[in-house]
This record gives structure tokens, sequence and C-alpha cells, in this order.
């Protein structure tokens, strides 16, 4: 009976101490697309152009939110970070391509604009990088059973 008790007793603390799962992988590339678009919309909105780049916003706010956004997915995620920064960039040209299609902007300079988005997502990549660089060397040690 003290037995059967004691089993109960460990199965509630276990319970207790279960911990929510951790995202995957895949629910980071979600975030970093959402992020990258969410970016975009609120710097092209609020700095009143259809491209975010076209404002002094998105350099001065939104380049270091986004890096900041590579740099936390890069250290929570450090399994091939640079695509942090490449889902970061999708997004944003997903927006891109959203908004000008709701103004009715054109598409003339299609080429330039990836040209120049994956241009800009390379500091999101090095951030990514080096923040699971710093994860691996400098997180949470694991402890040895």
């Amino acid at each position: 009976m003290a037995e059967k008790a004691a089993e109960e007793n460990k199965a509630e603390e276990d319970k207790k101490e279960e911990k929510p799962a951790a995202p995957s992988r895949s629910e980071a590339m979600t975030f970093a697309f959402a992020g990258g678009m969410a970016v975009w919309a609120l710097v092209s909105a609020f700095g009143n152009s259809a491209l975010a780049w076209d404002s002094g916003l998105y350099y001065f706010l939104g380049m270091p939110v986004l890096v900041f956004f590579a740099a936390l997915l890069g250290y929570h995620f450090p399994q091939k970070a640079y695509r942090h920064g490449l889902w970061l960039a999708l997004g944003q040209f997903a927006a891109m391509v959203v908004i000008g299609l709701i103004r009715r902007n054109g598409f003339g300079l299609i080429l330039y604009s990836v040209v120049a988005a994956y241009a800009l997502s390379v500091p999101l990549q090095l951030a990514a990088i080096a923040a699971a660089w710093f994860g691996r060397h400098n997180g949470p040690q694991k402890e040895a059973d």
C-alpha cells in the first residue's frame, strides 16, 4: 500500500515537472517568415512608402529588430542558423509583393528587389550564425546523466 502511494506521488511530481514542448525548427521558420512580413508591413505603413527600405525608419528601427529576431532564433535553434535570416528576408519579400499588389505599384524592378532583399538578409544571417555559435559555447549546459 505504501509503495502504491509513493508511486502515485512520484507520478504527480513528474507531471508537475513536465515542461511545455519547445517550438520545432519549422515553427521557428514560420516565426521568422511572419516576423519579416510584419516588420516590412509596419515600416511601409508608418514610413509612408510602398518599399520599406525607402524609409529611414527601416534602417533606424526595422533592421535592428530583424537582426535581434535573427539572433534570438539563431541562439535557440543553432542548427543551420543561416536559414533564419533567409526566412526573414523571404517574409519581407512576400510582404513587398503583397503591398505592391495592394497599392498597384507595378513590378518593373522585381529583379532588383530580389537581389536587394537577399543582400539585406546577409546581416541577418550573420547575426543568426553568431548567436548560434554563442549559444553552443555559452548557453545552458545540459546535465550529464
